[in-house]
């Protein structure tokens, strides 16, 4: 999700929430060292088991095809609905 630049080089990753009156929250972040299926894998796993499985809730994942995401919600999460939101730099 995001680069870090400063003296602690790696990733954030992110899960983050709406609420029905369109407000955005943060629902969890990470530190990973490499953005992989190994940590997306590691972050789903702690996610879902903090917020309840897809089958349960009905959660939706939009992402943008980060690296190893993919992957890994297809494995945890079969048959969740899943976006993928495509960004478009001017």
């Amino acid at each position: 999700m995001g680069a870090l630049k400063g003296l602690f080089k790696g990733q954030l990753l992110a899960a983050i929430g709406r609420d029905p009156n369109d407000n955005i929250y943060p629902i969890a972040v990470a530190y990973v060292e490499v953005e992989k299926y190994d940590s997306w894998e590691w972050f789903l796993n702690l996610l879902l088991r903090d917020i309840g499985s897809h089958n349960e809730r009905g959660w939706a994942f939009i992402s943008d095809r980060q690296k190893g995401l993919l992957e890994a919600i297809a494995e945890l999460a079969p048959g969740a609905e899943h976006i993928l939101f495509e960004a478009h730099v001017q």
